[in-house]
Parts: structure tokens; sequence; C-alpha cells
């Protein structure tokens, strides 16, 4: 009985051998560290809940100008001389034969008379056609004066049925003047100085 006891003890011990199977044949993980570099998620936005800056506007920079032209008579005077001897009136004007729709006369006794308008460095151009009306009651010649800023940028003299047409620079400019003279006083009668078509253009 013991020997068989020890034989089947033996008999055990040999099928109870070392397990067939080696050691795992998967290595390391092959996966290496992760090829995405930090996140960019995020780089160059502002924090949730803030504004943008705003972009500044370069020092000196022109206003924004108007998309079209625009006539004189269709804008309010910045500054006008207050005279007994001055009346300005907008309204259709006829000189030397043609007909302008948008125009403006100035009714001039004696001394000096003028009108200011805001620009504003707003436009590039003034156009307009200069020159006594032809229906003025007196046709003595008149000194007519355009001032940018207080400087003189076109002068000359209006007389009857030969008209000025007149064609500036605007550019830079905040006022513009217009200016009428007479230097013959005394009479009973007045000079109808006539601006046609008085345009800004942007």
């Amino acid at each position: 009985m013991a020997t068989l006891i020890v034989v089947a003890l033996v008999t055990a011990a040999v099928s109870a051998g070392p397990s067939s199977a080696g050691p795992s044949s998967a290595g390391p993980s092959s996966a290496g560290p992760s090829s995405a570099g930090p996140s960019s998620a995020g780089q160059g936005v502002p924090p949730r809940g803030t504004d943008p800056p705003a972009t500044a506007e370069p020092p000196g920079s022109p206003p924004d100008r108007p998309a079209q032209k625009v006539y004189l008579t269709d804008l309010e005077p910045a500054e006008e001389t207050p005279s007994l001897y001055h009346a300005w009136k907008n309204g259709p004007v006829t000189v030397d034969g043609q007909n302008y729709v948008h125009g403006m006369t100035v009714l001039s006794d004696c001394g000096k008379g003028d009108r200011q308008y805001a620009l504003s460095r707003g436009y590039s151009r003034f156009r307009a056609a200069v020159g006594l009306a032809d229906d003025t009651e007196d046709t003595s010649p008149v000194s007519f004066k355009i001032t940018g800023d207080g400087k003189t940028i076109h002068s000359g003299t209006v007389q009857l049925r030969r008209p000025a047409h007149i064609d500036l620079d605007m550019r830079g400019l905040v006022r513009l003047g217009l200016e009428t003279t007479r230097d013959e006083c005394g009479t009973s009668t007045s000079v109808s100085v006539a601006i046609g078509e008085p345009q800004l253009e942007p």
C-alpha cells in the first residue's frame, strides 16, 4: 500500500511540471509617447467673456468722405456775416444764358459780405460757375474771393456775360469761404452775383 501511494505521488509530480506557456511574448507597449505636441487650442484667443482689443486708427487718418457730391445749397452755412448791404439767397440762377437749377445769389449794395461752410476735411474739390446774374439790376463789376481756412485760393472780378468756371482743390481744408466786395457805394441799385451749381466732391 505504501508503495502504491509513493508511485501515485511521483506520477502526480511529473504531470504537474512548470507551465509550458512561456513568458508573454508581448513586449512592452510599442506605443511611444504621444506625437502630438502641446495643445494649440486657445492660443491667441482672448479669455471667454472678454472683448477683443479695439483696432486703433492711425494718427492723422482722414475722416470718411461722403459717397457723392454735395451742393452748397443743401448745406447750412457755418457762418454768415450779417449786413444790411448783402442778402444771400438759394435758388435757380441764370448766368450768361445758362440756367442752373442749384444756385445762390448775393445782392451786393456796398462793402463786403461773406459765407462760411464747414468742410471738416471731407471733400476733395469745389466746382461752380460764378458771374453776374442775367437779371441783375446793376451791372457794375464786383470783386469775388474764395478762401480755404482763411487763405485766398481764388480771386477775381465778376462781370456781366463773363462767368468764371471754378475748379479748386479742397483736400485737407476745414472751412470754405465765399466773399463778395463792392467798392462802389452810394448807389440806389444792387448788383446780383450768381453762383451756379456750387458743388463739393468727395
